[in-house]
């Protein structure tokens, strides 16, 4: 009867490890998966038409002014946010 508790032990612990590991994988992966994409922010002077394109930041929403040129000191716009996919290979 010991031996049917133990062996009741060790598969329940190899059981859990193995459940463990397997979202420890997608966990990583799903990250990998999110390094691929950048997301981009083009801002847009309504003066000069000077564009820059920069990393999206959190608040960032299309027609937001965005402050002033670095060109022509006029004022800036977002015209557009999108994402684009790297080049790299995952692992």
């Amino acid at each position: 009867m010991e031996s049917f508790y133990f062996s009741l032990l060790a598969s329940s612990v190899g059981m859990l490890l193995a459940f463990s590991s397997l979202m420890h994988m997608r966990r990583r992966i799903a990250f990998l998966y999110s390094m691929t994409t950048r997301v981009l922010t083009t801002v847009v002077c309504e003066k000069c038409n000077f564009k820059l394109l920069r990393p999206f930041s959190s608040g960032d929403y299309v027609h937001k002014e965005a402050g002033k040129c670095q060109q022509c000191d006029g004022e800036t716009v977002i015209t557009s946010i999108y994402a684009e996919e790297t080049k790299k290979k995952l692992i």
